[in-house]
């Protein structure tokens, strides 16, 4: 295993797949009917950033310094409550 591969979880229920997007999908939806759906917004408001996950019917995360710190909160929602 090279040193930048990664592991991607995806849930099959009922015979639909979740998954957090990343481009090593890319493949597989092209060989697929694969819908994507927005399951959050990570966007500025001012000085600080907020993840938006109202769409999966989750809570407005805000207050983050960084984009990239959103970006992780948003990841470790979507893993621990909507990818599970």
């Amino acid at each position: 295993m090279s040193k930048h591969s990664k592991q991607l979880k995806l849930v099959i229920n009922g015979g639909r797949i979740k998954a957090i997007y990343d481009d090593a999908l890319v493949a597989l939806m092209k060989e697929a009917s694969a819908e994507t759906k927005r399951a959050s917004h990570v966007e500025p408001d001012g000085n600080t950033w907020y993840a938006d996950l109202t769409p999966v019917g989750g809570p407005l995360l805000t207050g983050f310094k960084t984009r990239k710190a959103a970006l992780e909160a948003e990841v470790q929602y979507l893993k621990r409550y909507v990818v599970a």
